[in-house]
Order: structure tokens, then sequence, then C-alpha cells
């Protein structure tokens, strides 16, 4: 948590000692997607427990007492996607530009949605093959 303080404070810093003007749309941006990757990060990790369940009912009850962990387990990690976004939207409303924002939606498209997509589909389809027995990816 003290890093994500730490990065909140270099990209004031940053801004302000080679601003030439602010930028608000370009802060609310990069602001923004750091609670939105964090929901995400947190919605989709129990939509996927439950499409686990699903699959699998055995797996339920330990699914079920992971998911009532997931915040406690991993606050951190979500709180500081939050200060990460908000010091992406200083870094660009500082810098009045939105390459910061740019690459931070990029990254987290890349790295936060798209990844675990294609890491479920390999989870379920070994899943599946578990299931049936049968040797994945034969």
């Amino acid at each position: 948590m003290s890093s994500g303080f730490f990065i909140v404070g270099s990209a004031i810093l940053l801004a302000t000692t080679v601003h030439h003007s602010w930028s608000w749309p370009f802060f609310v941006w990069g602001a923004s997607i750091g609670p939105l990757a964090s929901a995400y990060a947190y919605l989709s990790t129990q939509a996927f427990g439950r499409m686990l369940t699903r699959r699998d009912p055995g797996n339920g009850a330990r699914v079920a007492t992971r998911q009532r962990g997931l915040w406690e387990r991993y606050r951190w990690v979500y709180s500081g996607m939050v200060l990460f976004g908000v010091a992406i939207g200083i870094l660009s409303g500082g810098l009045d530009s939105p390459g910061p924002d740019i690459a931070f939606t990029i990254l987290w498209v890349l790295t936060g949605v798209l990844l675990p997509l294609i890491g479920l589909r390999l989870i379920l389809k070994r899943l599946d093959h578990r299931l049936m027995q049968t040797p994945p990816f034969a």
C-alpha cells in the first residue's frame, strides 16, 4: 500500500514540475480506470468462481470459501489498482497528455481483461476433460 502512495506522490511531483496546464478530462480518464479495473477484477473473479461451480458442483464448497475471503485476501491489490489509476490520472492531467491514459487503458485491457479470459477458457477446458476423465488437450 505504501508503494501506491509513493506512486501517487511521484506522479504529483512530476506533474507539478513539468506541468504546462492541467487537463481535467485526462485526469478523470486515468483516475477512473483504477477503480474500474479494481471493481472488474473483484467481480470477474466472483463470476469465474460461479462458472467453475456450475461446471463442477463438487468444488462448490471450496470455491465458496475462497469467494468469502476474496476481499480480505486481495484488498491490497485492489487498493493498489485504485491508487495506480489515480496516479496515472494525475500524471496525464498534469502533463496535459493522453499518453499515460492510453498506455494504462491498453495495459488493463490486455492484462486485466484478455489474459484472464484466455486463462478461464483453458481452465474450463481442463475441467471439462477432467470431468469426462480424458486427458486434457488430447
